[in-house]
């Protein structure tokens, strides 16, 4: 009997590490990070600074971008679905000035324009993959 439940918990460990990883993004909280950031990104007149609450966020998305090319795929994809929604207000330079303004380097670009498919495993864009 002990032979038998050793097998199976070896036979569970090697079918555990054999599955593919799956993003683990949800787009939920992609969205709840990025909410803190509407009242900057849809400012008009420029100016003003992104708040403490907004530059949390992206912090929180750059975590959520970090694990795996899948989690960074993932991320990327609820950022352009949510850069969607807002896209008559939300003003596309301001956006590209977000991770900067909060100091921080992120992989994912938050704009509804991103082609998400070219981002590399390291996380930035490829813009000429096939050239």
């Amino acid at each position: 009997m002990k032979s038998l439940s050793i097998l199976l918990i070896a036979t569970l460990l090697v079918a555990a590490a054999a599955r593919p990883a799956v993003a683990e993004v949800q787009c939920n909280k992609v969205v709840q990070s990025l909410i803190p950031c509407i009242p900057y990104l849809t400012a008009i007149g420029g100016g003003a600074k992104p708040s403490a609450g907004c530059c949390d966020g992206v912090r929180n998305l750059k975590k959520m971008a970090q694990s795996s090319p899948d989690d960074k795929r993932a991320t990327c994809e609820c950022v352009k679905q949510a850069a969607g929604k807002y896209s008559q207000a939300i003003k596309p330079e301001v956006a590209a000035q977000l991770p900067k303004l909060c100091a921080v380097e992120i992989s994912v670009p938050i704009s509804k324009d991103t082609d998400c498919s070219k981002l590399s495993a390291r996380g930035r864009l490829v813009e000429n993959a096939g050239a």
